[in-house]
């Protein structure tokens, strides 16, 4: 296991994921490092994450990754 920190609706935000191989970048040829992701909400916060999945919603899907 390892953790990302990636930035979703507005904040920095820490996941569990699982490395998968690399694999080969077909535009540079350079590897690519993957990840196995699998999100879960736990029962108590299902209505917070619905507020902040609802008010990214409202203003355009939230603010955009930093370098993007």
């Amino acid at each position: 296991m390892t953790t990302l920190k990636m930035a979703l609706l507005g904040a920095v935000r820490e996941l569990a994921a699982v490395r998968l191989p690399s694999a080969t970048s077909v535009l540079t040829g350079r590897p690519l490092r993957r990840f196995a992701l699998e999100l879960h909400v736990p029962d108590e916060r299902h209505q917070e994450l619905d507020a902040e999945l609802e008010a990214a919603a409202a203003h355009g899907g939230g603010e955009a990754p930093p370098g993007a």
